[in-house]
């Protein structure tokens, strides 16, 4: 009779309910039940706890609920002290992802993290028309607003078609106004053209994520390096520090020296006409809008 007593008091333990789980797959939603305040009310004996830590390691706990009642072995003590290790190594673990995130979110406002975005369809900009005006100005216009010399129609063409990633629908019809060029043709040259240097934004992308992860494990190992006291593990952390800093460098190197236009040959393929016009046009066209640069700073002065 004392036996059966014993085995009734042991079947309605929390013990004993985890273990008749275990064998028949049984009592899962009654053990949760229970298990469920003592996880969220673990963070409130811990020096430090916020009001929102208690639902946060709840929602953090939960899913390794099922995966700790079937690891769990009796080993002749009370499954509450099971618990309670297990709180304590996932509470450890809770706190390491929180200050993770908390840092993850500190270190994303540095400018270095975040890649300088570039679209092929940028919106219109009531300064980028007025700069083009302004070089067809300096040009020379006739009376009816067409740019006057054919040479000078020419140059202008050639750097629409040089800026080609940066120019709209606005910018075109201007060009075809000034120039007298077909609208759909100048159009047709520019997705031609942005096509062709597609690939240089992909590999831009590229080597900007490769810097930012760089850069911001590197503010990481920063501040875990004035957290550390042992000399061997500093300069440990040192060396890893100077090989990201050094991947910093050679990805903005690299980033640097990728064109962000449309090359010459490119250009001279897309219009029909040979390089070495392009070439010739383009330093001409720098020739003389330059010294009007230097009488306007001269204004200024």
């Amino acid at each position: 009779m004392a036996e059966s007593c014993l085995k009734v008091l042991d079947s309605n333990s929390l013990k004993g309910r985890v273990l008749k789980f275990q064998k028949t797959g049984e009592g899962l939603k009654d053990i949760m039940s229970d298990l469920s305040s003592e996880i969220y009310r673990y963070p409130r004996s811990k020096p430090g706890c916020r009001e929102d830590d208690c639902g946060d390691f709840y929602l953090f706990f939960f899913p390794r609920i099922s995966r700790m009642l079937t690891r769990f072995r009796d080993q002749g003590k009370p499954f509450e002290c099971y618990l309670n290790s297990v709180l304590h190594w996932q509470y450890n673990s809770f706190l390491h992802s929180k200050n993770q995130s908390e840092k993850e979110w500190r270190l994303a406002s540095y400018p270095g993290l975040w890649p300088q975005l570039q679209s092929v369809e940028l919106p219109v900009r009531e300064e980028s028309l007025y700069k083009y005006n302004k070089i067809a100005e300096s040009l020379g216009l006739e009376s009816s607003g067409k740019i006057s010399r054919r040479a000078d129609k020419k140059r202008f063409l050639i750097l629409l078609l040089k800026h080609s990633k940066k120019i709209g629908c606005s910018e075109i019809k201007l060009g075809a106004a000034l120039t007298g060029e077909a609208e759909h043709k100048l159009w047709l040259a520019v997705q031609e053209l942005n096509r062709r240097i597609a690939y240089k934004d992909e590999r831009l992308r590229i080597l900007r994520e490769r810097r930012n992860h760089a850069f911001y494990k590197a503010r990481l190992l920063e501040e875990e390096m004035g957290r550390v006291v042992d000399s061997g593990e500093w300069l440990l952390l040192h060396n890893r520090l100077q090989r990201l800093n050094k991947s910093v460098r050679l990805a903005q190197d690299k980033i640097s020296r990728i064109p962000l236009y449309p090359s010459n040959r490119d250009i001279a393929e897309v219009w029909g006409i040979p390089k070495g016009s392009v070439d010739t046009l383009l330093f001409t066209l720098k020739a003389r809008l330059i010294p009007a640069g230097r009488r306007k700073e001269k204004e200024y002065a």
